[in-house]
């Protein structure tokens, strides 16, 4: 219990690395189709946006599974807006998620 109460106040500075790190993996991927008309900015707004799914976490039972079905489409259609990216280059893009959720296990 001490240690947890420790690691809190480390706790933002590690997700805000983290939303950084996913954002960074994902406009590179999308460099590497083409993807990218915008700069950096676009993409880590997307994904500091889709984060705010993580509320859902809080909803006993369904919270998790609703989770990842909004980050998903959070981040497929927020790409199509900010940066023009079809579904192949969203689904590219999501490869960090995909990593990080992995991470978690």
């Amino acid at each position: 219990w001490a240690l947890m109460m420790m690691a809190l106040p480390i706790l933002p500075l590690l997700l805000g690395f983290a939303l950084v790190v996913k954002s960074w993996m994902a406009h590179l991927l999308l460099g590497f189709i083409g993807s990218t008309p915008r700069p950096f900015s676009a993409t880590f707004k997307v994904f500091a946006y889709a984060e705010a799914a993580s509320l859902l976490l809080l909803i006993p039972v369904i919270g998790p599974y609703a989770d990842k079905f909004l980050v998903v489409f959070m981040v497929l259609g927020g790409l199509r807006v900010a940066q023009g990216t079809g579904l192949g280059g969203g689904l590219l893009a999501l490869l960090p998620v995909l990593f990080f959720q992995l991470m978690q296990l």
